[in-house]
C-alpha cells in the first residue's frame, strides 16, 4: 500500500475541502485524469474503467520530472520499471476511491464548481471573477469546462471519502499515555562487539563450496559495469600567465570602489508611528494627519514621537531610530527616508506597520580608503575578474571544438593540454575527478560509452572542467565459475567467520542472562562492554537494529542483566540492559497534545490503506502489457 500511501500524502492528501483541493486540480492532476484520450491502447481496467497508456505515459512523465529535480537529473537512479508500477497502482488506487465515493453519492453540482471557481485568485482580477482569464486557461490547458468540471468533481468525491475514512481512527487517552510512557522510558545499555575479521584464517573454503554457492547464486554473480576514459582538464590556475593587469585596470577598479563606498551611508532619522493594529486604517490615517498638522505649527517632532508613536523601540527616545544604511527599513520608509534633506520632514507614508512621519537629522558619508592602502587587494581582485574572463572563454572554444571533434587529441594540442587516463572504473567512481557525480553520469551515458563521443565539458570545481572520451566499456555480464570464484571465497570466509563470532557473542550473551555480573562476563570472555546511560527509543544507540534490541529486552530484577545479540556486516554485537528508569518528564507531557493528534493521524492514515486494499480487493482490476492485450 506504499503507492497509495505516497498518493495521499501528495496533491490528493493535502486538502481536506475541495476549495482548497481547486488549485492542485487546475494545475496538475490533468495528467492522472485526462479524460476524453483516444489512445485505444489499454494500460489498465478497474471494473468497466479504463486507464489508456497514454494517461499512464503521463503520469509517469510527470513523476519522472519531479524524481530528476530531487537527485539532481541523474536519470540513472531511477528504475523505470518500478516508476511505471508505482504509477499505474496510483492511478488504480484513485479510481477504486473514485468509484466507491461516487456510489455513495458524494458529488458537487454545477453551482458549487462555479462558486469555487469564481473564488481561484488565478481566475481574478480587480478582485473579481475575470472569465476572460478562466477561458485563457480552458484553452492554454487544453481542457474544456465540462472536462475541467469532472476533475473537480471527482476530485471533491475522492477527498470527501478520504477524510471521512482517514477522520474516523481515533487513539483512546490511555493508549496515548501508554505510548507516552514508552517513549520517555530510558535504558542503561551496555555493548560488546565481537569482530569476525579475527576469526577469517580459521575458516577453511573447499572448491566444492565454491561450486555449490555459485549454482545456487548463478543469476547474482554478475561483473561490474566499468568504463575506461581518456580526459583532458582544465584548471583556471593554468592560465595565470596569459593575466596582465596594468596600473588603468586598477585606476578604474579604485573608482568603483569608491562609487561603491556611496552606497555605505547611513542616515539618523527620528519618527512617528500611528500603528493599524488597534487602529483602523481610516482612523489611524485621520490621526497621523493630525499629528503632521501639528509639526507644520511649530510642535517639537520629539515631543510628538514620545506621546503619540506605537513604536515602543523609539518612542520612549523621542522617535529616534539612530543610524541605519539602505537594506535596513521596508522599502516605503526607506526611499521616503533617503529622499529627505537633514532636518527635512516628510509627508506621512504607508508601510505595512501603519502610517508614518520621518525626520532626518544627520547624515554620514561612507568613506573610501585610500588608493595605496588597497592597491595589493585591487590587484588580486583585476587579476581574478581577467582570470575568470579567460577562463570563461576558454572553455567555450574548447567546447564549441568539441562538439564537432571526435578525438581529444586535437583539442589537447590546440590548447597545450595534456591527455589523461582513468583506467577502469566502476559507477560508483573514484577519488579527485571521479567522485564527481555530473561526471560519472556523463561517463556512462550512451553518448559517451556506445558512440564514443567527446563530451562537453564536465564542471568538477569552479574552477576545473574535465572533458571525457571512452576508450574501453565492458558491460555487466554473468561472470563464470572461475571469474566468480574470488569473490564467493570471500563470501565464504566471511559467513564462517561471522558464525564463529556469532557464537562467541551468544555465549556471552548466555552469561550474561544466567546471572553473570558485567564484569565477571568480560573477565572470562575477554572483551570490554561500553557503557551508554540513559538511552532512549529515538537514537542514542549507533544503529537502529541496536536501539530495537536495547528495547525488546525486558527489564531486569534483582541487579541480573538481560542481554540479546545483533548481527552486522561486520561482526556480531552482545546488547545488555542494566537498567530502566521510566516515569515521563514534563517536557514530554507537553508533547502529549501534539503526540495524540501524530497518532490519530497515523491510525486513519493505516485504516485508508486498509479500506483501499479492500476496495480493491472487491474489484475487477486487470492489468496489461505495452505490447499485449493479455490480462496479467
Amino acid at each position: 500500500m506504499e503507492g497509495f500511501r505516497t498518493l495521499v500524502r501528495g496533491w490528493l492528501g493535502k486538502v481536506l475541502m475541495v476549495i482548497l483541493a481547486l488549485p492542485f486540480v487546475l494545475f496538475g492532476v490533468e495528467s492522472y485524469f485526462s479524460g476524453g484520450s483516444t489512445n485505444s491502447e489499454i494500460a489498465a481496467t478497474v471494473d468497466k474503467t479504463k486507464i489508456t497508456r497514454l494517461e499512464l505515459e503521463q503520469g509517469v512523465s510527470n513523476e519522472r520530472k519531479s524524481l530528476l529535480a530531487k537527485v539532481g537529473g541523474n536519470d540513472d537512479l531511477i528504475d523505470e520499471t518500478v516508476l511505471n508500477q508505482q504509477i499505474l497502482d496510483k492511478m488504480i488506487a484513485q479510481n477504486v476511491v473514485l468509484a466507491k465515493a461516487q456510489r455513495l453519492g458524494f458529488t458537487m453540482s454545477d453551482n458549487q464548481i462555479i462558486g469555487v471557481i469564481h473564488k481561484v485568485p488565478n481566475f481574478q482580477q480587480d478582485g473579481k471573477f475575470s472569465e476572460e482569464l478562466f477561458q485563457a486557461y480552458l484553452k492554454n490547458s487544453g481542457n474544456d469546462r465540462n472536462s475541467l468540471f469532472k476533475m473537480i468533481r471527482d476530485q471533491s468525491a475522492q477527498n470527501l471519502l478520504i477524510e471521512g475514512i482517514s477522520h474516523s481512527s481515533l487513539i483512546s487517552g490511555p493508549e496515548t499515555d501508554r505510548i507516552l510512557a514508552l517513549e520517555s522510558e530510558k535504558r542503561d545499555v551496555e555493548l560488546a562487539t565481537v569482530l569476525a575479521s579475527p576469526y577469517l584464517p580459521q575458516v577453511n573454503v573447499t572448491d566444492a563450496q565454491i561450486a555449490s554457492y555459485y549454482n545456487t547464486h548463478k543469476t547474482e554473480l554478475k561483473s561490474t559495469e566499468q568504463v575506461n576514459l581518456d580526459y583532458l582538464a582544465l584548471d583556471s590556475s593554468s592560465l595565470n600567465e596569459q593575466v596582465k593587469v596594468t596600473d588603468a585596470d586598477l585606476q578604474a577598479r579604485y573608482q568603483d570602489m569608491i562609487k561603491a563606498s556611496a552606497g555605505d551611508e547611513q542616515r539618523r532619522a527620528q519618527h512617528i508611528l500611528v500603528s493599524t493594529d488597534k487602529l483602523s486604517a481610516d482612523a489611524a490615517k485621520k490621526k497621523i494627519d493630525g499629528i503632521a498638522a501639528q509639526l507644520k505649527a511649530g510642535a517639537d517632532f520629539g515631543a510628538l514621537a514620545k506621546a503619540n508613536s506605537d513604536d515602543p523601540g523609539s518612542a520612549a527616545n523621542n522617535g529616534d531610530l539612530g543610524f541605519a544604511g539602505h537594506g535596513m527599513y521596508v522599502p516605503e520608509f526607506e526611499k521616503t527616508l533617503f529622499a529627505l534633506q537633514p532636518n527635512q520632514v516628510s509627508e506621512p507614508i504607508k508601510t505595512q506597520f501603519g502610517y508614518h512621519i520621518i525626520k532626518l537629522l544627520e547624515i554620514k558619508k561612507g568613506n573610501a580608503p585610500s588608493f595605496d592602502s588597497v592597491k595589493a587587494q585591487l590587484a588580486t581582485e583585476v587579476h581574478q575578474a581577467k582570470l575568470d574572463a579567460i577562463y570563461a572563454d576558454t572553455l567555450s572554444q574548447i567546447n564549441e571544438q568539441a562538439a564537432s571533434s571526435d578525438s581529444l587529441v586535437d583539442l589537447a594540442k590546440a590548447h597545450n593540454l595534456s591527455i589523461s587516463h582513468s583506467g577502469l572504473i566502476g559507477r560508483v567512481g573514484g577519488s579527485g575527478d571521479f567522485a564527481n557525480k555530473d561526471l560519472l553520469s556523463t561517463a556512462f551515458s550512451d553518448e559517451t560509452v556506445k558512440d564514443r563521443k567527446v563530451t562537453s565539458g564536465i564542471t568538477v570545481s569552479p574552477t576545473r572542467t574535465v572533458w571525457l572520451q571512452a576508450t574501453q566499456y565492458l558491460p555487466v555480464k554473468p561472470l563464470t565459475l572461475v571469474e566468480a570464484s574470488p569473490k564467493i571465497r570471500t563470501i565464504l570466509q566471511l559467513q564462517g567467520a561471522l558464525a564463529i563470532a556469532k557464537a562467541k557473542a551468544q555465549e556471552i550473551a548466555a552469561a550474561l542472562n544466567s546471572g553473570k555480573s558485567l564484569a565477571e562476563t568480560a573477565q572470562t570472555f575477554a572483551t570490554t562492554f561500553q557503557n551508554m546511560t540513559g538511552v532512549g527509543r529515538q537514537g542514542g544507540l549507533p544503529t537502529k537494529a541496536l536501539s530495537q534490541a536495547a528495547f525488546s529486552l525486558a527489564a531486569p530484577v534483582d541487579g541480573r542483566v538481560n542481554a540479546t545479540v545483533v548481527e552486522a556486516p561486520s561482526g556480531v554485537t552482545v546488547v545488555a540492559v542494566s537498567k530502566v528508569t521510566s516515569g515521563v518528564s514534563p517536557e514530554m507531557l507537553q508533547q502529549r497534545p501534539q503526540l495524540q493528534k501524530s497518532l490519530n493521524s497515523l491510525s486513519g492514515q493505516l485504516e485508508l490503506d486498509d479500506y483501499v486494499e479492500y476496495l480493491k480487493g472487491h474489484a475487477k482490476i486487470e492489468k496489461f502489457s505495452a505490447k499485449s492485450k493479455s490480462g496479467s
